[in-house]
């Protein structure tokens, strides 16, 4: 098991008597693709890693239409940790499997009084907890203030390699917009030369004409 755990970065300088003390109540559980692992406000009380695999982080609004906020690959923090006073956390969205996966998980009392002792492990835990933040903040901001355009135009500018693996249908739902709208989006890039269309993959001809688009 505490190989399991050195394979986590988070852990990867810990000495072996110190994971020896999380051993006992960690738990390594496999998900297929499509499974959830957790609801939107569900308490739990264990901190869950994701070993291998990748997953994405949605909300439902009243009408049940999912709102995608983003991906979460391997070797990193899953759990929304807001506090170290309490042994549950209520969960902030739904996570579900994008692909067969496996998650390392610990109870989270144990997984406090560990971390609390080790400033190596606390600055772990700010910097994953930071860049949580980071990403759902760059959603939103994404969502609430880019238009189509612009949520096409920064895809293709920071994530092309993700964008000419999905399909269009798959990237239109990520980033909010219904797939009508992104082959006009794509059709207007490829008008004004930003774009090239070839054989269903994007190649980008002007770097600083599709960032400005923007930012």
């Amino acid at each position: 098991m505490i190989n399991q755990i050195t394979k986590l970065s988070f852990f990867s300088k810990c000495s072996k008597d110190t994971l020896s003390k999380l051993v006992q109540k960690t738990k390594i559980s496999k998900f297929t693709q499509n499974s959830i692992m957790t609801y939107e406000e569900d308490d739990i009380g264990r901190v869950n890693f994701l070993l291998k695999g990748e997953v994405k982080l949605y909300k439902v609004d009243k009408l049940d239409n999912e709102i995608f906020l983003f991906t979460i690959k391997e070797d990193s923090l899953l759990t929304n940790i807001g506090s170290m006073s309490n042994d549950t956390i209520s969960c902030f969205s739904n996570i579900e499997f994008l692909e067969d996966s496996t998650i390392i998980s610990f109870d989270m009392h144990e997984f406090k009084e560990i971390v609390s002792c080790s400033k190596w492990l606390l600055i772990n835990l700010i910097d994953s907890i930071s860049y949580q933040k980071q990403q759902l903040e760059a959603s939103l901001n994404i969502s609430l203030v880019y238009n189509a355009l612009s949520k096409v135009s920064h895809m293709l500018y920071y994530k092309l390699d993700t964008f000419n693996k999905l399909k269009k249908q798959e990237i239109a739902y990520r980033l909010n917009i219904q797939p009508a709208t992104l082959s006009r989006v794509l059709a207007k890039l490829v008008k004004q030369d930003i774009i090239e269309l070839q054989i269903s993959k994007v190649k980008i001809k002007n770097n600083e004409k599709l960032f400005k688009l923007f930012n």
